[in-house]
């Protein structure tokens, strides 16, 4: 999905980093949820 991955670089590549270090296929529904909020206060 290299569109939503421009928005997300535009918007917040701080996200977008942490997805591409973990790939969606190895990560349940709810490690994307605690990614979703733990990445912007950065406590990975």
């Amino acid at each position: 999905m290299p569109e939503r991955a421009r928005v997300a670089t535009a918007s917040s590549p701080e996200k977008l980093t942490a997805k591409t270090e973990r790939p969606p296929e190895k990560l349940t529904e709810d490690s994307r949820t605690r990614l979703c909020w733990l990445t912007p206060q950065k406590h990975y």
